[in-house]
């Protein structure tokens, strides 16, 4: 049989200083049936010219003008061209292992049961300190559904990096893409929309390195909003719209008891802090 198409779909805004060593991360792949998806989110530098350029020399590439602004519509308008039976994301300042899309294509063939497959990452910081991410409770092996989801929606710490996975598309189906209409955390909502849903299977194998550094988007995220400010957002754009509409089943009823609950707790202690105060 033929190797199944993988689409791997890359935002980039002003992403000049990282694309040749995104352009070499891509290059080393080992999967020979890759498709490629550079999806331009405004960019003013030259990241433009550099993409055209690299699209033009490699086969089953190309590349999209989103102009809708955000990682998630970026997202959502390379998930609309993705021609792949399985999708994939990257960042454009993150690595990927060359044997990566090898490594989850075999996780899935040996668990069909799955519809996601999920690596280790390497997260690495500026003074060149790394240590792998810890993905908490998931296990070694088959997750089933909805574990996954509620961990990822109780505990927002221990949500992989969105490159180190891939998903067979038809889960898109269930769960459709990224939610447009949060700041961050749209990554965080799409995992969890994918891990009520479907079973995961964890690899304990490292399959890509994710930089944290002043211009990483978390990293931008904490300079503007507080740990707490993300969750009740997310609260109120999300989970309240998306598990209230699905409250008849008894996941989504679930899911929505624990958000009530998480952003009760955060506002009484906000409460507290705030009567302390004064």
């Amino acid at each position: 049989m033929p190797d199944p198409l993988i689409s791997t779909i890359i935002p980039v805004l002003n992403g000049e200083p990282f694309l040749e060593r995104c352009f070499s991360t891509l290059d080393a792949q080992t999967y020979p049936n890759l498709e490629i998806i550079f999806v331009d989110n405004g960019s003013t530098d030259s990241s433009v010219k550099m993409i055209k350029n690299y699209c033009s020399k490699k086969l089953k590439s190309r590349f999209i003008l989103c102009k809708q602004k955000g990682p998630a519509a970026a997202r959502n308008i390379g998930l609309q061209f993705a021609d792949g039976d399985f999708l994939s994301f990257l960042d454009v300042d993150d690595e990927i292992h060359a044997d990566k899309f090898n490594i989850l294509l075999t996780a899935l063939k040996n668990y069909p049961q799955a519809g996601m497959a999920i690596g280790q990452t390497k997260k690495q910081y500026e003074n060149r300190s790394s240590h792998i991410m810890d993905l908490g409770l998931l296990k070694h092996g088959l997750n089933p559904a909805p574990e996954p989801g509620l961990l990822w929606l109780q505990q927002f710490q221990h949500n992989p990096a969105i490159h180190c996975f891939i998903i067979d598309r038809n889960i898109l189906k269930i769960v459709g893409g990224f939610p447009e209409n949060i700041k961050y955390g749209e990554d965080v909502a799409f995992l969890v929309k994918i891990g009520l849903e479907c079973c995961i299977v964890l690899v304990e194998k490292i399959v890509c390195k994710y930089y944290r550094h002043s211009e990483s988007a978390v990293s931008v995220a904490n300079n503007k909003f507080s740990p707490v400010e993300r969750y009740l957002q997310f609260y109120q754009n999300f989970s309240v719209p998306y598990f209230s509409r699905r409250k008849n089943n008894k996941v989504y009823k679930l899911a929505l008891t624990l958000s009530q609950d998480i952003s009760f707790k955060i506002l009484m202690k906000l409460t507290f802090i705030l009567k302390k105060k004064d």
